[in-house]
């Protein structure tokens, strides 16, 4: 169904919750990878204090990928 807008909106149980064209985890997207970037963080930080490499490895390569959708978010969202 298209609405007023031009829309696409399915009805029904699984309908997306719609708002300017734009799905939820689209509007929650900068908030999503905030909190990749902290379970990053404490991932790394862990595997530094307790001598885990592959905890401490794992938590560096999230935190690097979440820094660049962190930036990639916030400019999606302050930006357009």
């Amino acid at each position: 169904m298209i609405n007023e807008n031009g829309v696409a909106v399915r009805l029904g149980a699984r309908s997306y919750m719609v708002k300017e064209g734009e799905r939820w985890w689209e509007r929650r997207e900068l908030e999503i990878q905030l909190f990749i970037l902290a379970i990053g963080l404490v991932l790394f930080a862990l595997g530094i204090i307790l001598p885990n490499l592959i905890m401490a490895g794992a938590g560096s390569l999230v935190t690097v990928f979440a820094i660049t959708y962190v930036a990639y978010a916030y400019v999606r969202r302050f930006w357009r």
